[in-house]
């Protein structure tokens, strides 16, 4: 098991004019089997993030500050590592209303 710590920038295109993007602070707790080429691995996370807007489409959530709980699985591929992933982000009742926003990505990750 190992502990890891993610930064990055979530962009949100949206279905009319309401784009909007999160600055991410994600510490991750990773398990991962198998030392060998594959190594399949878990993680799950809670972290934060600062959105620009409040406003998704018709979604609110309120504050820009949010906090994000987040379950990953994936595996090495090529240089990198793929992987599926689900988050979820709530001001955890902070202020109403709390729509809470999820969202679910496919991703590649290079480490520099």
């Amino acid at each position: 098991m190992s502990l890891r710590l993610a930064g990055g920038v979530l962009l949100l295109p949206s279905l009319g004019d309401d784009d909007n993007a999160a600055l991410l602070a994600a510490p991750a707790l990773r398990y991962q089997w198998f030392p060998a080429a594959s190594r399949p691995f878990v993680e799950f996370g809670i972290g934060a993030a600062l959105f620009l807007d409040t406003e998704l489409d018709e979604r609110s959530v309120s504050t820009s500050f949010q906090f994000e709980d987040r379950l990953a699985a994936g595996m090495a591929l090529g240089r990198g590592e793929m992987s599926l992933s689900l988050t979820h982000y709530s001001n955890a009742g902070i202020k109403r209303p709390n729509d809470g926003l999820n969202v679910a990505a496919l991703g590649y990750r290079l480490e520099l």
